[in-house]
């Protein structure tokens, strides 16, 4: 909720459901860890989340390619590919839940779990009462059934270790066993969706095999019995990630990132999958930062800016400054390049300048004898080791030398007001 904008959307969706008492802002800060096992927090909240976190990508600047959907996701679906206001998308996902506690006396309590097997095994071990309700991946497949059939089954996989993980819910989602709501579903549905609505290519229909959108009859909402159906049959995703390009840039927006697995394993290394939301023990917020960071990294250019209040300039007079809390970090030490031209000279004779405020020799005015700046007798030497480098087109440094019956006739003197021109000479077979 730092967000303005995520703040703004999921306060949209509070005054849409006020007059039903249910509020999205109470279930996304409520610390009850339980809370999403009311099924009405859990369709509202997940819902609610995803329109904060798709108004929050729009805003800077994301704009997707391709939209699809998993499960109770596929609601939001709408909402992303700007079909469906913020408002019909929240209150659909109070009439699902609606339509399904209608005939909740005649559907029966279960779990599903996530398993990872491949088909063949999987539809074979699979009790006659237990569907398949996800095919994510060649070998990861969510299951459904009766609580006690689960339960039985489940048992099994986890002496076989196939099991990944389990969810504890009231009613069976995507199965045969809710079947008796259909009628209620699309009832409710149809008086809140919009009659005429044309989905974009972006948002794949998940329930036709070539995933195209194709009209309908005008009395029935076109979203009304998409939605329905699609909350009544199994979810083929593994079928629906081959049209993810090879170097596509991926975002879950689920609250438990369970895609990051299959999306990981299903696609090529090329692809880059980012969740923005995940359970941890860190700040919900550092994470959808830390997503926001990789989708930059990816090549997204994002307006970063947006995430936070506009800034009114000139800012006020007690605005305080930030130069303070930005410090190098000298715990290491790195080896620094130092770059020069490498002189060349082709005869044995130069003429150096000694110039005192230059640089290269400002070190040269400490040498004082008797109140008088001299040029040092080692600076001489130098600078006809320095020559030798010249003439051989080579760094001094990595020439080995050797002075010896050196004379010094006399001293030169130094001075910051003028230039000395030093004449060095070097004759072939000294």
């Amino acid at each position: 909720m730092e967000f303005p904008v995520f703040a703004k959307a999921i306060q949209k969706c509070d005054t849409v459901l006020k007059p039903y008492d249910v509020f999205v802002t109470d279930i996304l800060i409520n610390k009850d860890k339980y809370i999403l096992n009311n099924v009405i927090n859990l369709f509202v909240g997940l819902i609610g989340l995803q329109i904060g976190i798709v108004d929050l990508l729009i805003s800077i600047g994301i704009t997707p390619d391709i939209i699809m959907g998993h499960s109770i996701g596929e609601l939001v679906c709408g909402y992303a590919d700007g079909c469906l206001t913020a408002e019909e998308t929240i209150m659909m996902a109070y009439y699902v839940y609606v339509g399904l506690t209608f005939v909740k006396s005649k559907i029966i309590d279960g779990l599903m779990a996530e398993i990872n097997l491949d088909f063949k095994t999987m539809k074979n071990m699979c009790p006659s009462d237990i569907d398949i309700v996800c095919y994510n991946s060649s070998h990861n497949y969510i299951v459904s059934g009766p609580t006690s059939s689960m339960r039985a089954f489940l048992a099994k996989l986890q002496v076989w270790k196939h099991l990944k993980s389990t969810n504890n819910i009231s009613m069976l989602l995507i199965t045969r066993y809710v079947e008796p709501a259909r009628v209620k579903l699309l009832e409710y549905l149809n008086q809140i969706l919009p009659q005429k609505i044309s989905p974009s290519s972006k948002w794949l229909n998940m329930l036709n095999k070539s995933y195209q959108w194709f009209s309908t009859s005008s009395n029935t909402s076109y979203l009304a019995k998409y939605y329905t159906n699609n909350l009544l049959t199994p979810v083929v995703f593994s079928e629906a990630v081959r049209f993810i390009p090879n170097d596509a840039v991926t975002i879950e927006i689920a609250p438990h990132d369970i895609l990051q697995y299959i999306l990981n394993d299903s696609l090529k290394a090329s692809v880059t999958n980012v969740a923005l939301y995940k359970f941890s023990h860190k700040s919900n917020v550092e994470i959808f930062l830390h997503g926001i960071g990789k989708l930059y990294n990816a090549g997204l250019q994002l307006q970063i800016a947006n995430l936070y209040p506009e800034v009114m300039f000139p800012v006020s007079r007690n605005t305080p400054m930030i130069s303070h809390l930005i410090r190098w970090d000298h715990s290491e030490d790195w080896y620094a390049y130092r770059y020069f031209a490498q002189r060349k000279l082709y005869i044995g004779e130069a003429i150096v300048t000694i110039n005192l405020l230059d640089d290269e020799f400002t070190y040269m005015t400490g040498h004082v004898v008797n109140r008088k700046n001299l040029l040092p007798a080692t600076g001489y030497l130098f600078l006809i080791w320095q020559m030798i480098g010249w003439l051989k087109k080579r760094n001094h440094l990595d020439i080995p030398i050797v002075f010896e019956n050196v004379n010094f006739l006399r001293s030169t003197v130094l001075s910051k007001q003028n230039l000395v021109n030093l004449t060095l000479m070097i004759q072939k077979g000294n």
